[in-house]
């Protein structure tokens, strides 16, 4: 959907689609960091721009996302 689409199911607590469902080539390591990027739980999302970066660098360098977060938000990406 549009920008406006996605944020209005955000606002109510929705999970957009993750990227596999428009790329079948995208792994799961990268559906689980973008979906967990767009959390509407402000508490569920990536802690900072920068854990992100990390998690995204860890993620093209080969590394387990789980390397570049916190361990107790390990549930969260495992869970995607």
């Amino acid at each position: 959907g549009t920008a406006s689409e996605v944020m209005l199911r955000l606002s109510r607590g929705v999970l957009p689609p993750p990227p596999s469902a428009h790329r079948r080539e995208v792994p799961p390591a990268l559906d689980a960091l973008v979906l967990r990027a767009m959390a509407p739980d402000p508490a569920d999302r990536t802690p900072s721009a920068e854990d992100l970066a990390d998690a995204l660098e860890g993620w093209l360098e080969g590394r387990s996302p789980m390397t570049a977060v916190r361990a107790q938000d390990a549930e969260f990406v495992r869970a995607y």
